[in-house]
């Protein structure tokens, strides 16, 4: 019987990051008010140079409006704050984040693309989570 060892493992001799270690930010926290805007917390160093604000929407129950991202956002190591701007009403009993793949936000040091969000909740900005009744 002949028996065929496995193959070694061989790590990357490049220096580049391997295909396992590149990866899209993901949002950890979120925050909101209508005063203060937006913020966002990420597992990652992020930057913002092709910002797209229409692509986060907000819809805050407790305010009765529903808010979209504008203007140049701050950014600090993983954090990024965003200033809003009232866009319509809303309604529910929950703060939730919509973002779509298109925000602009990605990975510092991979430029991987943030893949946005569906229905994230939000915590509010005196530090109350909103939640469902």
């Amino acid at each position: 019987m002949l028996i065929i060892p496995p193959p070694k493992y061989r790590k990357n001799r490049r220096g580049y990051p391997s295909e396992s270690s590149v990866r899209n930010p993901r949002l950890v926290i979120g925050m909101f008010s209508p005063v203060s805007g937006l913020s966002l917390g990420f597992d990652q160093e992020v930057t913002t140079d092709l910002f797209n604000g229409s692509q986060l929407v907000v819809t805050d129950p407790a305010s009765g409006a529903s808010y979209q991202g504008t203007g140049t956002p701050s950014v600090s190591g993983s954090t990024v704050q965003v200033s809003t701007t009232p866009t319509g009403s809303a309604s529910g009993s929950q703060t939730t984040l919509n973002a779509g793949t298109g925000t602009g936000v990605m990975a510092a040091a991979t430029n991987t693309p943030w893949t946005g969000v569906s229905g994230f909740a939000l915590t509010s900005a005196s530090g109350d989570v909103r939640k469902a009744a």
